[in-house]
């Protein structure tokens, strides 16, 4: 906690923001305006984009939804 960095994980036709670490949006697609709305709320223009590699959606679609902590996302699922 602390870091005041948001991350945006995609996953196929799935996204989910998480700050500091803790999910706190998930649907089908996050809207630009959206996203604006979490940084101004938040305070920061700290963003990263992440995309889930073919392991990653595989595992997605087994657990069907992200998880609560972006932690529990083993890297290897983590396109580089």
């Amino acid at each position: 906690m602390g870091e005041n960095k948001l991350t945006l994980i995609s996953a196929d036709d799935w996204e989910g923001l998480y700050y500091d670490g803790m999910l706190i949006f998930e649907e089908h697609e996050l809207q630009k305006e959206e996203l604006v709305k979490f940084m101004r709320s938040v305070g920061t223009l700290n963003v990263d984009f992440k995309s889930l590699n073919y392991l990653g959606l595989r595992w997605i679609r087994e657990v069907g939804s992200l998880p609560g902590d972006i932690s529990e996302i083993p890297n290897e699922y983590i396109e580089q």
